[in-house]
């Protein structure tokens, strides 16, 4: 039955949607981060991960910090109008000193 009803979409429509979905396709490539903006970006919150666990407090000691969000879910997008990025942290805090971090 879909076959029948897409064969009665008029060849112009269906040329016009090809061709919104290119562009669209080409914009969402545009948006997304670059490799080096990936990698800038968890260089950033393994040094925050660093700096807190190089505390005197244990709890920060074994603390597991991780993108949260877009980036965590590797569907960042770059602002417009400007060339850095935001990635949102999230931090885990062991129950109990010598839980293993993620």
């Amino acid at each position: 039955m879909n076959e029948f009803a897409g064969s009665l979409v008029p060849q112009n429509v269906l040329l016009r949607k090809s061709e919104v979905y290119s562009i669209l396709d080409e914009i969402c490539q545009d948006l997304e981060l670059t490799t080096a903006q990936m990698e800038a970006a968890k260089a950033s919150y393994e040094a925050v991960a660093d700096w807190l666990s190089s505390s005197d407090n244990p709890i920060l000691q074994h603390i597991d910090v991780y993108p949260h969000g877009s980036a965590g879910l590797g569907t960042s997008v770059k602002p417009l109008g400007r060339e850095d990025s935001m990635s949102m942290l999230s931090a885990r805090f062991p129950i109990c000193v010598g839980t293993p971090a993620r």
